[in-house]
């Protein structure tokens, strides 16, 4: 009689132990797809964050410079001639100028 209740107990454990590794298989299965959404994302935001470190890159290039149409600079024309012009237009419009 009590073999077989210490085997009905058994029985009770090892039922108990199969449902809680099935949960533990599902819990795992469930994190390892959250772990590659993860990932996915995470390469994502750096993506997006370079774009952004190249956009504000340009941007930080174009705000230094002009562009100014109607100047000619013609072949065999001196570069300090046109530096020239460029800088006397800047002063007319009181534009402090850095040439590189």
């Amino acid at each position: 009689m009590k073999m077989k209740k210490i085997e009905k107990m058994f029985e009770g454990i090892a039922t108990w132990l199969m449902k809680i590794n099935k949960k533990l298989e599902n819990n795992t299965k469930e994190m390892n797809k959250l772990t590659a959404v993860d990932e996915r994302l995470k390469k994502k935001i750096n993506e997006l964050e370079q774009g952004e470190k190249i956009k504000f890159g340009e941007w930080e290039i174009k705000r230094e410079n002009v562009v100014i149409k109607g100047i000619e600079d013609r072949e065999g024309k001196a570069e300090v001639e046109t530096k020239e012009k460029v800088a006397k237009l800047m002063e007319t419009m009181s534009v402090k100028l850095k040439m590189g």
